[in-house]
């Protein structure tokens, strides 16, 4: 987690994609993968976070999602503030995770403007209140 090489970086995203390793160290990897701001890293979280299903995948899967979101907030730019808001108005997704969404939009500097349009795209009450 602490080396910055391309080697390093690969071993983390094969470990947060490795659907047969623990929970808690693929959380880990993906808390690391957010912590290098990198094109390469952003598109892997978003990519891993589709793969994980929409409110499928278990608890662990949601788990993994809610670390995903957080990640991509950090990271900043990277175009996730945009992606964020997609995943806060998708109905496929719990609404945990649209809650999540909305919070790690705003933490990835969306736009109040953004964040207001975003309002009348959500389908439910607690995801508007948020």
């Amino acid at each position: 987690m602490q080396q910055n090489s391309a080697r390093a970086q690969a071993a983390l995203r094969a470990v947060a994609g490795d659907s047969h390793a623990p929970g808690g160290l693929r959380e880990k990897a993906v808390f690391a993968l957010g912590q290098r701001r990198s094109p390469e890293n952003a598109a892997y979280l978003r990519g891993l976070f589709d793969q994980l299903g929409g409110a499928g995948g278990g608890e662990n899967g949601e788990a993994i999602r809610q670390k995903i979101l957080f990640s991509l907030s950090q990271m900043r730019g990277e175009g996730n503030d945009k992606w964020l808001m997609e995943v806060a108005s998708d109905s496929k997704y719990s609404v945990e995770t649209r809650k999540q969404a909305i919070f790690s939009a705003g933490q990835a500097q969306a736009s109040t403007t953004e964040l207001i349009a975003l309002y009348p795209r959500l389908g439910d009450r607690s995801s508007r209140d948020s």
